[in-house]
């Protein structure tokens, strides 16, 4: 994930750095997301529901 570019930094006024996959499970299903649609990983990776 940190190779993706994602980053974990939280915007203002308390808010976070949004949804980020807690399994490995989640992050593979989220490159196979990327790979098949075309969208950046970045992306991919920060959707909840791949």
């Amino acid at each position: 994930m940190l190779d993706s570019g994602l980053t974990f930094y939280g915007g203002c006024c308390g808010e976070g750095p949004g949804y980020r996959p807690r399994t490995r499970r989640e992050v593979r299903e989220r490159m196979l997301l990327a790979t098949r649609t075309g969208i950046p990983i970045t992306q991919a990776l920060a959707e909840p529901i791949p």
